[in-house]
This record gives C-alpha cells, sequence and structure tokens, in this order.
C-alpha cells in the first residue's frame, strides 16, 4: 500500500492558498480555536499548543485550562484569549462553542476520573455542533475503550499512544503502519494521524498520505503539542479534514527542517519549530 503522489502537491496547493488573503479580511475570516491543554504539573504543553496554533494562521486562540497554566501561558503566549476553569467540566459553560471553528484537546490534561468527565463533555459539545475536533496525548488515553467518541475527529497519536489503542506491539506496527492507520481510519471513522518518522495519515474513505519532511532532531518532548496547535489551526482553515492533517505534518515538518539548519538535530527543541514555521510558509509561496 502506497500513499498517492498526487497527494503531496495537493497538500502544497493547499498550503500555498493559505497565502491569499482578502485586503479587508479581519480576524473573525480565519477561525476561532479552543485549545484545552494543561495541568498544574504540566503548564508547557498548553503553551506550545497555542503558541503553534497562532503562528499557523488561524485568526484567533483560546485557551481553557487551570488558573496555574493560565499564568504561565499569558505571559509566553499574550496573543491568546484565556479562560480559566477550575474543572474541563465547566469548558461548555464558559465558552460559546457556536463561535469556535475547531477544538484541539489532549496534551497534558492528566488522566483521572474527574478529567475524564469533563473530556467527555467537552468532546459531546463539539459534535453536536459538528465542530472539528483534534484529538491527542491524555485524550486518547482517556478514551481508550470508547473509541466510538473519535468519530469525525483527527486523531494524533504517537506510537505507544497506538499500540495503546489497538492493543498490538509497537514492532507488530512498524510493520504495516500505513495499514493499522488506515484500518484505524475506516474502523473508527476518524482521520489518524500516527506520528514518527514518515508521519502516515489515513482517512476513512482510504485514502493515505506518507509525510516526507521533517528530522529526527524532531524527536523531542513538545514536538507533538506543536502538531497539534499546527493541526488545529488548519482544521480551522482548510476545508478537507484530511488534507488539513496532511498539511499541518507537512508543515511540521518543513519547520523542523528549518530549525534543524540553525540548531542541529542534537539542540532542536519543540519552540524551534515553531519559530520556524513562518519561514516554512515564505519558502512555501516563494
Amino acid at each position: 500500500m502506497n500513499s498517492n503522489p498526487d497527494l503531496a502537491q495537493e497538500v502544497i496547493g493547499a498550503l500555498k492558498a493559505l497565502g491569499k488573503r482578502a485586503p479587508d479580511s479581519h480576524k473573525g475570516d480565519y477561525g476561532t480555536i479552543l485549545v484545552v491543554s494543561g495541568s498544574r504539573s504540566a503548564r508547557g504543553c498548553a503553551c506550545l499548543c497555542t503558541y503553534s496554533a497562532i503562528r499557523s494562521g488561524v485568526g484567533k486562540v483560546i485557551l481553557a485550562s487551570y488558573p496555574e497554566v493560565i499564568s504561565a501561558c499569558s505571559v509566553l503566549v499574550p496573543e491568546a484569549v484565556f479562560e480559566e476553569v477550575p474543572n474541563l467540566k465547566e469548558v461548555p459553560d464558559r465558552i460559546d462553542f457556536s463561535r469556535l471553528t475547531s477544538v484541539g484537546i489532549g496534551p497534558g490534561i492528566g488522566l483521572s476520573w474527574e478529567v475524564k468527565e469533563g473530556l467527555e463533555y467537552i468532546l459531546s459539545s463539539a459534535q453536536s455542533r459538528r465542530l472539528k475536533v483534534v484529538l491527542d496525548a491524555d485524550a486518547l488515553r482517556l478514551l481508550k475503550g470508547q473509541e466510538f467518541m473519535f468519530s469525525g475527529t483527527i486523531i494524533t497519536p504517537h506510537m505507544g499512544e497506538f499500540s495503546n489503542l489497538v492493543n498490538v506491539p509497537m514492532d507488530e506496527i512498524k510493520k504495516d503502519r500505513q495499514g493499522y492507520a488506515l484500518q484505524c481510519a475506516k474502523k473508527w471513522n476518524c482521520t489518524v494521524v500516527l506520528k514518527g518518522a514518515n508521519t502516515v495519515v489515513a482517512d476513512p474513505q482510504g485514502r493515505v498520505f506518507v509525510n516526507s519532511t521533517g528530522n529526527p532532531g524532531m524527536a523531542t518532548a513538545g514536538a507533538g503539542d506543536v502538531l497539534l496547535g499546527v493541526v488545529s489551526a488548519f482544521v480551522s482553515l482548510i476545508p478537507d479534514p484530511f488534507l488539513a492533517a496532511c498539511a499541518g505534518v507537512y508543515l511540521h515538518g518543513m519547520a523542523g527542517d528549518i530549525a534543524r539548519e540553525s540548531k542541529t538535530v542534537v539542540g532542536l527543541i519543540a519552540r524551534d519549530i515553531i519559530e520556524a514555521i513562518p519561514e516554512a510558509f515564505r519558502r512555501l509561496l516563494g
């Protein structure tokens, strides 16, 4: 099974189209994302998700999280809008979901029963309004056994998370990453972004994309959080969720390749990927 080679040009075309903006446009034309990330013991991931989403061209990003997370992120990402919540179940009551275009959930939210309840409430509220949803990290762990809730979403597991979801050893999955990703995309009715070297993107319609950008320097903490922000932005800007996911993976890897030029594969960190996103766009737009 091979990725359709024409998809690469379609992905690049979708990215180039993002540079075509009307002179009289405003932030409302480019979507509003809700990011649900972070916890008292994991604050940085929320900053990375939020910052990368803003860098990816979306009009407005709202971060909903605990006061300690908001305190850290408001300094690092002052361009975002912040909503402090004592628990995640209050998010749909604090945020007007009718004004959102996409939701990104998962990194660092924790694995407690209270968090699981909140996640289910947020996901149900988002899906009832047919919002585009991207799920990652702790959200995937919490929903194991409830994969029916993935329907209509984009999920972005790394190999360990995917192995946990399907109860198949990683060594077995590595033998046929495209096959496993496609099988689960059809079974769960979602777009699967199976992260790793040459990330695989598959959707329920049978489309498969194997990414060609990226490098070993991106094997660093927080790189996946950055991807969540990028993909959450692109699903607000690109109508086709599969194409949006492919574009997010491609640009994320391209930014990592640009960051490697000055930082090396040894010194590269997640923030370097975010900082390289504008240059990636500049090169794509010529």
